[in-house]
């Protein structure tokens, strides 16, 4: 019982911390040759609770996580490019959820 109390009162504690630590937004702009960048709604998302690893997926709960463009770069290389990626995570979770941008000029605004 006191492991489960002192497991849950962690995991509060790091989510408000995480929560708290997110920037407001993320300007996704490295990659965009036709296309606006996207102005992505970084603190939105961590404020619905989703889990942080659903994006930074390497991500091992110590310190910052790192930039998507760390690993994912503007060039297919050994990780997904940057659009792919980005396509792939956020246009399947808003279409599996029915919320949020599905279209290119919802998140690509001019």
């Amino acid at each position: 019982m006191r492991k489960t109390l002192i497991s849950l009162i962690s995991i509060c504690v790091f989510a408000v911390v995480a929560i708290a630590a997110a920037p407001e937004v993320a300007k996704l702009d490295k990659c965009q040759k036709r296309k606006p960048p996207v102005v992505f709604p970084h603190k939105k998302h961590t404020e619905m609770k989703i889990d942080c690893k659903v994006c930074h997926h390497k991500y091992e709960g110590k310190g910052e996580p790192r930039s998507c463009f760390t690993c994912h770069k503007c060039e297919k290389g050994e990780a997904p490019s940057a659009k792919k990626a980005f396509h792939k995570n956020c246009i399947k979770c808003h279409k599996k959820e029915k919320k949020g941008p599905r279209k290119c000029a919802q998140c690509h605004k001019k």
